[in-house]
């Protein structure tokens, strides 16, 4: 559909309400899904379609699709997809997948998924992940139930499997899983079956716990490791 100015839009969407009370049940929903057809620009308010919810540009306010919420460039709200929900560039607020939440740039908020959330640049906020969970930098809490990563980790990170940072990365604060592997510099706490970091200004707690850039006999220790 063509991109329409404001009082089209309006006329547009006053013809689809009427529409949509004259028709049965079956009906509706194949009438809702125009809905999201109708901007190719801007979306605000209240956004709600049975398979789908999208704007070319932005979206702002409430967002809810059957099966995926998105738009071009910023997604901005409470944001619910059935399978997914995602953003060009940045999303923010209450985000909410079915299986995965992403974005091009930054995500941020309360970011919830059944399988996946990240970013490519930044994930910041509260993110809960079925499966993994990841960014350049990631900053707040963080839990995944097998694996998260990134470059710059700050804050909390949980997982059931492992948590990675990239070489030449840094983890600030507090992980725990059965693996973390810090390939990098770590200031904090790391909890875990096995710990490795280059260079440690904290703990590492854990039955196996290595740090690279040790002196000999102190790289690799039981029960507990720092650098020396």
């Amino acid at each position: 559909m063509h991109r329409m100015d404001m009082r089209s839009r309006e006329q547009y969407l006053k013809a689809l309400l009427g529409r949509y009370l004259r028709v049965r049940k079956r009906g509706k929903s194949v009438l809702l899904d125009e809905l999201e057809m109708v901007s190719g620009g801007d979306i605000s308010g209240i956004n709600i379609g049975g398979l789908g919810a999208g704007a070319g540009e932005n979206i702002k306010g409430l967002s809810v699709g059957g099966l995926r919420v998105g738009a071009g460039k910023d997604l901005f709200g409470i944001n619910i997809g059935g399978l997914g929900a995602g953003a060009g560039e940045n999303m923010t607020g209450i985000n909410i997948g079915g299986i995965g939440v992403g974005a091009g740039n930054r995500l941020v908020g309360i970011n919830i998924a059944g399988v996946g959330a990240g970013a490519g640049d930044e994930l910041i906020g509260l993110t809960v992940a079925g499966i993994a969970a990841g960014s350049v930098k990631v900053c707040g809490i963080t839990i995944a139930g097998g694996a998260l990563g990134g470059q710059d980790l700050k804050g909390v990170q949980l997982a059931l499997g492992s948590v990675m940072v990239t070489k030449g990365g840094r983890m600030t604060g507090l992980t725990a899983s059965a693996f973390n592997y810090i390939r990098g510099h770590q200031t904090g706490l790391a909890v875990g079956i096995v710990n490795y970091a280059y260079s440690v200004k904290g703990l590492q707690i854990g039955l196996v716990n290595i740090v690279r850039d040790n002196p000999r006999g102190l790289k690799v220790l039981p029960i507990f490791n720092s650098s020396f």
